[in-house]
């Protein structure tokens, strides 16, 4: 008897082969709906996958049910762990859940998902789609390996479609002018997914690696980025940008706040939870919020005030006009392009925050920045 892992291998086999559906073209704009919004909502096309795998493996279940504690339930959350999220990191990696779709709140409610399901799921449609779909499934009896295979042969071309790998063809020789142009429409286009808040920090991070040769910076290491959606006290770091001794000392560091303007609470904050224990050198604290700087002298105040005290410079300033600053520092802007182009490469491919817009937008812009004037 098969495994439910090794019943969705064949049916992923299957899918890549798949040239016709006897799904409706109603069901196939529902299946559409959430498929595409994987990256936003990984977790909905998670249980979903967990749910039509369920229904094929015991037809008898109502998966609606995807609790224990629900009448007639099983553990859904179990299913996922075990068979549904692994086969997923395996082959959709940069759509998989780190553990399982059940760990998102809006999901993991003790109520059936039926079409009067409460969990506040961001995308009103999304979320109707896919209750339309399990009651497609369960008081129409519609078949649920139509569905699977179709949502399966989405994801990969997806999945395909979202391989944007792509370096710039020629030298820019931009002025730093023309390229804070480009980052600023990058960091403030009008995206319709999330991920925009990570753009400065890579920018940040991609100037920081150009500026690692400079006299301030020898027997300096840069650290990795770590993820942005783990919290400064889990991913043990006192900013968005750490550099340390080569002893492995802290020396700098950069905490970006989006959108929100610089006051004294929020650096006496900073000072407190991330500065005050440690050795740092320097601390830039620094916003993308027009304008950067609430209070400009009650910040400076407490900025020199700390330094007296502790002994660390804290600058407060804007992104762009540090950026502005960063890459007048360097002799040529390209390597600080193919830097942000590579990490931004880098972070989409491992499912991180950045998805595929923002990639589409940069290349749009680089392409703008390689036209000759």
């Amino acid at each position: 008897m098969l495994t439910p892992r090794a019943r969705l291998e064949q049916l992923y086999v299957e899918a890549l082969t798949l040239t016709d559906t006897t799904l409706s073209p109603e069901q196939i704009n529902n299946l559409a709906r959430v498929a595409s919004s994987v990256e936003q909502h990984k977790a909905i096309v998670t249980v979903l996958i967990t749910s039509l795998l369920k229904k094929l493996e015991d037809p008898t279940q109502d998966v609606r049910q995807h609790k224990k504690g629900l009448t007639g339930g099983y553990s859904g959350r179990r299913y996922d762990t075990q068979w549904v999220t692994p086969f997923m990191q395996q082959h959709f990696a940069r759509y998989a859940m780190a553990e399982s779709g059940w760990l998102t709140r809006s999901l993991e409610q003790p109520q059936a998902f039926t079409l009067d399901f409460q969990g506040k799921v961001r995308d009103q449609e999304v979320k109707r789609a896919f209750l339309l779909i399990l009651d497609d499934i369960e008081t129409k009896q519609a078949d649920p390996k139509a569905y699977l295979l179709a949502l399966l042969r989405m994801l990969y071309h997806l999945q395909e479609t979202h391989k944007v790998i792509f370096s710039p063809s020629q030298p820019f020789k931009n002025s730093v002018a023309s390229v804070i142009a480009a980052l600023y429409r990058h960091f403030f286009h009008a995206y319709t997914v999330r991920g925009a808040a990570r753009l400065p920090v890579l920018a940040l991070h991609a100037a920081y690696a150009c500026m690692m040769s400079l006299p301030r910076y020898q027997d300096k290491q840069l650290l990795p980025l770590k993820s942005h959606t783990s919290a400064d006290s889990k991913s043990n770091s006192v900013g968005d940008i750490v550099i340390v001794h080569g002893d492995g000392g802290l020396f700098e560091a950069v905490e970006v706040k989006h959108g929100k303007p610089i006051t004294s609470d929020m650096l006496q904050q900073v000072y407190n939870a991330k500065i005050r224990s440690t050795s740092l050198a320097r601390y830039y604290l620094l916003s993308t919020a027009r304008p950067d700087i609430a209070d400009p002298m009650r910040v400076t105040e407490l900025a020199e005030h700390i330094q007296q005290a502790h002994g660390c410079e804290i600058i407060a300033n804007g992104v762009i006009p540090s950026l502005t600053y960063y890459l007048r520092l360097l002799p040529d802007v390209d390597e600080f392009i193919h830097r942000y182009t590579q990490s931004l490469q880098e972070q989409f491919a491992l499912g991180s925050e950045i998805k595929h817009a923002h990639l589409a937008v940069w290349r749009e812009l680089l392409e703008n920045l390689q036209t000759p004037p």
